[in-house]
């Protein structure tokens, strides 16, 4: 069973990877590094007058909502019915603060439950994949 959570690098490869399987509507690019060197990565998506700007993982234990970042970007591409990105154009960081989620990323990529995470331990844990 895979992890419960992708590491930070998993994520920051999958967005370029997916750009490159969705198209010309989704453009990545790095728009700035971190203090020690991380890209942060924007995705924009739609060519809409609305402009929508979403930001997910701005805290380093926050591992959920860049996986739910990733998942809407991915539902965003594979949608058969566009009409949405031609109202809408939506400017996505998945991972704010990629920093401080790699910090943790040995405990995520095996598996570390998050409930362990938070109260300090850090204890792999593979009954928790």
């Amino acid at each position: 069973m895979p992890p419960v959570y992708h590491s930070t690098k998993h994520i920051l490869d999958a967005l370029v990877a997916l750009a490159s399987t969705c198209g010309p509507s989704l453009d990545v690019k790095t728009v700035g590094h971190t203090a020690d060197g991380w890209p942060l990565k924007l995705a924009t998506i739609g060519t809409g007058e609305t402009r929508v700007f979403l930001t997910f993982g701005i805290h380093g234990r926050e591992y959920m909502t860049s996986e739910i970042a990733m998942n809407f970007l991915g539902r965003l591409c594979s949608q058969q019915d566009r009409s949405i990105l031609d109202q809408i154009t939506y400017s996505i960081i998945p991972v704010l603060n990629p920093s401080g989620r790699s910090r943790t990323d040995d405990a995520v990529g095996a598996g570390t439950g998050l409930s362990e995470l938070d109260c300090g331990n850090r204890r792999k844990n593979a009954n928790l994949v």
